[in-house]
């Protein structure tokens, strides 16, 4: 918005016709809502009720005062601050500044609503009277608009639980503030099975420079159950506002999941079931769910969680009071050819050594590396000749996955599916390759001393006897 205010200056001296004698200026002023960085803008020209033409609805909030300083900028000799009816200073009618001494001052303008909101303002830090003026101001937009339509996982159809959308905008600068600089709620959040329009006025804009072309901010959308329970949560990290006129700048997604909290230093992942995100200032409550890939704490061999503080840290099997079931370190504590029952123990046929269930748990099968014998499961060597130590299970050629699933006493389907999905274009199933721990995502690959492991993020590495630390490590 633009306010275009007229001064008319008059010397003490020599006095002005048809002015009083001490009246050192005359000013007025306009209201332009148009985006003042905009070389082909069209001016919005509004008068005290800061309505366009026509009127829209809903409708923006009038101006009811204009509040004038002008300062020495050396802080020598008395300045002004008044407030003026908005109405007094616009179209022909002026406001007479009297008092001044006859030196350059620092003049601002700026246009508020009847709670003090600026919504518009014009600065002049070089305004000099030494001479009578009379001058018309235009005053500019300090607020911009944000519109939009909120969309569930890139639908406009509304979940049936969710009935209101919070909304709350963070301005950057140079850093991210912490403060909301804006925060509303779009209740309903629906109507008729789809999702209302968010129409956001007033969100504060940088008007240090009428050249800055951009104003960025982190938009952060909370989709609200009746009684308050965030269900799905949309962020966007830079949503730019103009000043002034309606900018449309696309629709904003929201994706089932709570939103992460202020410390959350990563830039996505939180509570979204796509692995456990470690090191980002905050925990991830995906770090609670079973089969979570470990993400950000490197790609070592190394066993490692991430603590309940969000941390990478060791990570310490705990089997204590359980036969069967994770060890709390992405490993295992053991079998059952059976039911494991609430207390962590087998019900049924318990296998023997170096043997485990299998997925329906009413046979024991041998464990990696080793084969049946005549009464038990015995040491085997690999078998696994020319195959590439490094290479990834679904890069394998089909020569080569016989060999691997041969090694594990199950047979190739010539898909590389061998129970348990392992990424996103591997699956390892153990109706085919019994003995195959399983972890997501998954990474196997050849070594040297350890045969055979499985390897990446969240995926501890599962070793035959040559690799006892990494037999430790995976509660094996």
């Amino acid at each position: 918005m633009r306010f275009v205010i007229t001064l008319s200056l008059c010397s003490v001296l020599l006095g002005c016709e048809g002015d009083k004698v001490d009246a050192m200026a005359k000013i007025r002023w306009q209201i332009d809502y148009s985006d003042p960085s905009d070389d082909a803008r069209v001016p919005d020209l509004r008068n005290c009720d800061n309505q366009p033409t026509p009127a829209v609805v809903p409708l923006y909030r009038a101006i009811a005062n204009v509040h004038l300083v002008i300062v020495d900028p050396e802080g020598q000799v008395p300045g002004i601050d008044n407030d003026f009816p908005c109405a007094q200073g616009y179209g022909g009618k002026f406001v007479p500044i009297m008092g001044l001494a006859k030196q350059v001052f620092a003049l601002t303008l700026e246009a508020e609503t009847a709670d003090g909101t600026v919504l518009y303002r014009y600065t002049n830090k070089s305004y000099d009277v030494t001479a009578f003026r009379e001058d018309t101001f235009v005053l500019t937009p300090t607020t911009g608009e944000v519109v939009f339509y909120p969309e569930f996982d890139g639908s406009s159809e509304c979940p049936t639980d969710v009935v209101a959308i919070d909304y709350t905008m963070y301005r950057y600068d140079t850093d991210l503030e912490t403060t909301p600089t804006v925060t509303g709620i779009l209740d309903p959040a629906c109507t008729g099975g789809f999702t209302n329009e968010v129409l956001v006025r007033e969100v504060p804009v940088i008007q240090d420079d009428p050249r800055r072309t951009y104003n960025s901010f982190k938009l952060v959308l909370e989709a609200k159950s009746a009684s308050g329970a965030t269900l799905h949560c949309g962020i966007n990290e830079s949503r730019v506002v103009h000043p002034g006129v309606q900018r449309l700048g696309g629709d904003e997604t929201l994706l089932a999941g709570t939103c992460p909290p202020a410390e959350w230093t990563c830039s996505g992942g939180y509570d979204r079931g796509d692995g456990c995100h470690c090191e980002c200032g905050a925990p991830d409550p995906d770090c609670a769910l079973i089969n979570q890939k470990l993400i950000g704490c490197g790609t070592s061999h190394e066993c490692t969680t991430c603590n309940v503080s969000g941390q990478c840290a060791a990570c310490i099997p705990d089997c204590d009071g359980r036969v069967c079931g994770d060890d709390g370190c992405h490993g295992s504590c053991g079998t059952c050819a059976g039911t494991c029952n609430a207390d962590g123990s087998c019900v049924g046929t318990v296998c023997g050594p170096n043997s485990h269930p299998n997925t329906v748990g009413d046979v024991c099968v041998c464990d990696l590396g080793y084969s049946q014998g005549n009464t038990e499961c015995e040491w085997v060597s690999p078998g696994v000749t020319g195959v590439d130590r490094a290479k990834l299970l679904n890069d394998l050629n089909q020569s080569e996955a016989e060999q691997v699933c041969s090694w594990f006493g199950g047979l190739f389907d010539g898909t590389y599916a061998c129970d348990a999905t392992c990424g996103d274009s591997i699956e390892l199933t153990e109706d085919v390759c019994d003995g195959m721990l399983t972890f997501l995502p998954c990474q196997v690959a050849l070594f040297e001393d350890c045969y055979l492991s499985q390897q990446g993020e969240g995926c501890p590495a599962v070793t035959t006897q040559e690799c006892e630390d990494f037999f430790e490590c995976a509660g094996t």
